[in-house]
């Protein structure tokens, strides 16, 4: 067993004829699958309440680092001991709506029938180009006001865009607190850049 860092998990050659399985030396319960391929992919492996063993996947090396996933590994794992499963709370939370559900429902039920067709296509644009590319699989009843909060300071050099984005999310989780998607809204509070006047001829 070796202790996971990003040059070990990198140096590893995968074996073209099966599956190789690794585990942490540090955390107990933190593993490493690389595949034939090349593709590897941090898990936990655990036991449930009723003492059956179980393998949750973390991410796959590249989208997420080595610490990020050993912390994801700490965090899981804690909830272990404390009776959570990870495996079937997955399975629970596999049909909420998504960002992409939320943006398609916000068209049809609220700015196709409230929205001049100008204002409507901007809503679209913001939909296409920023918003659902960050964060449309993501369901929306788990995004964070942090998520929203970073997504605004990436587009600080454009202010007024930044600010439409934050506003239209902010409309957007009002409707899914009335739809029962969710009971907050994460967008709301979040300070707007200030804006430089414009003036028409």
């Amino acid at each position: 067993m070796f202790k996971f860092t990003k040059r070990f998990v990198e140096s590893i050659t995968p074996d073209p004829q099966k599956i190789i399985k690794l585990w942490d030396s540090e955390l107990k319960g933190f593993g490493l699958i690389v595949l034939p391929s090349g593709r590897r992919t941090y898990c936990i492996q655990y036991r449930s309440a009723q003492r059956v063993k179980k393998m949750f996947k973390l991410g796959t090396h590249g989208q997420i680092t080595t610490e990020e996933a050993r912390s994801l590994a700490k965090k899981y794992l804690s909830g272990v001991i404390h009776g959570q499963d990870p495996v079937a709370m997955k399975k629970e939370t596999r049909g909420l709506p998504t960002m992409n559900d939320l943006a398609s429902d916000y068209i049809l039920y609220h700015a196709e029938k409230n929205k001049r067709p100008k204002s409507l296509q901007e809503d679209q644009r913001l939909l296409k180009n920023i918003i659902l590319p960050v964060f449309g699989n993501q369901q929306v009843a788990y995004l964070r006001r942090r998520d929203i909060e970073t997504l605004h300071l990436e587009h600080k050099k454009t202010p007024y865009q930044a600010n439409r984005v934050l506003a239209l999310l902010s409309t957007m989780f009002t409707l899914a607190n009335a739809w029962g998607w969710r009971e907050d809204n994460p967008a709301k509070g979040i300070k707007r850049y200030q804006e430089k006047k414009e003036f028409d001829g």
